[in-house]
């Protein structure tokens, strides 16, 4: 029998983790994992009643949508064997379900991005988003694909196409490849999408393939026209110094708590997170004061003369300010359910912010760049 809504609340009020809330919009169907410590009647997927994972089709009144939720029951007395295999069966429940819709599926868009993880491995992932006769938009991750070998066209192809064969989509039905733009990837004469192109052909002479650069990394790209290298570098170089050293690092982490400073760690920059850049420029200007204290304190102040220049600071205070920009662009640009023409609409109104940062620079108007005007501030005070 289907729990109530009063009592999905009490499920939801015993348990240690909702995954996702339950404001659902009407019609619409959601997958909610609840982590709770008390067992429930249901479909058992754990081996035994004390350690139950369940799943429960509940009907919210309020909306009318069905709700399939997941109650998984992790006592302590849980083995890491239990665990996992739980995980493994919400999994293959999960890819199960996404098969099903797949079915329906009358068009379908991939996004591919490849990337290399912490130890070098190449990690490819693939994005489905698929549309069905009423028009219905699912939009997941597929699936992520470990290259421990060689990354060309042709490897890259070969796992793309085994998950496609896998999900029993029909190459005739795919209208878009969206990539990172990488070679690999976009090569004329061998690369993937070339494969992926003839691939449709051979099975629908008709159908031509959209190949779309992703936007995000577009927008990445941009960064490079600002040539703030003669800023980043000093920035980078700094970070590593303080962090790369485990004996150093640790000083620093007790200078800053001895000085009662706002925050109480840099942060590193990684080329492959979107947002690194801007919050590591941050964080490094709003500890200055402190990281020009400790690399006296060390003596080695000497090695970074960038922090004493007035120029440089300035470069320095626009580009914490610009890059804080770009990164609510980028933050605007991601997540799931996104269509062009609304992002084609934020990288359009951002395109009209910066003409009008422009026209503020030039006339000595700072509003949108509270870190360059601080630095007005302090020297207008020092006059």
């Amino acid at each position: 029998m289907n729990p109530t809504e009063s009592e999905l609340r009490k499920i939801q009020d015993d348990a240690t983790t909702v995954s996702m809330p339950m404001n659902l919009r009407p019609n619409e169907s959601k997958q909610v994992l609840v982590l709770t410590s008390v067992p429930l009647d249901g479909r058992h997927i754990g081996p035994s009643n004390n350690h139950a994972a369940q799943r429960k089709h509940v009907r919210d009144e309020s909306t009318g949508p069905t709700t399939t939720v997941f109650v998984v029951n992790l006592s302590a007395k849980a083995s890491d064997t239990t665990t996992t295999r739980r995980v493994e069966l919400i999994d293959e429940d999960i890819t199960s379900d996404l098969n099903k819709k797949a079915e329906s599926f009358t068009l379908y868009s991939l996004a591919l991005d490849e990337s290399n993880d912490v130890k070098d491995t190449a990690q490819l992932l693939i994005f489905i988003r698929g549309i069905n006769n009423t028009f219905e938009i699912t939009e997941e991750f597929l699936t992520m694909e470990s290259l421990k070998g060689k990354t060309r066209g042709e490897d890259l192809y070969d796992r793309v196409s085994a998950v496609i064969e896998n999900m029993k989509l029909p190459w005739s039905k795919l209208i878009n490849v969206t990539t990172d733009g990488s070679p690999n990837l976009t090569g004329k004469n061998v690369g993937l999408l070339r494969r992926i192109q003839n691939k449709v052909k051979a099975e629908n002479p008709d159908q031509d393939v959209i190949f779309l650069h992703c936007i995000i990394h577009q927008e990445s790209l941009c960064k490079s026209v600002l040539q703030l290298n003669h800023v980043v570098n000093p920035v980078v170089k700094l970070v590593n110094f303080i962090r790369a050293r485990g004996l150093q690092h640790r000083q620093f982490i007790t200078f800053l708590e001895e000085t009662d400073a706002d925050h109480q760690d840099l942060l590193y920059h990684s080329r492959v997170r979107w947002l690194s850049l801007g919050k590591v420029f941050q964080r490094v200007w709003e500890l200055k004061e402190e990281i020009g204290a400790f690399l006296e304190l060390l003596r080695k102040a000497g090695e970074f003369p960038e922090l004493s220049n007035k120029s440089w600071l300035c470069d320095f205070a626009f580009a914490v300010d610009i890059f804080s920009h770009m990164n609510e662009l980028n933050v605007k640009l991601q997540g799931k359910d996104q269509f062009v023409h609304d992002m084609f609409t934020n990288v359009k109104a951002f395109k009209s912010k910066l003409a009008f940062f422009s026209r503020q620079i030039l006339n000595k108007l700072f509003t949108h760049f509270p870190t360059l005007a601080t630095l007005e501030e302090a020297g207008a005070n020092g006059k």
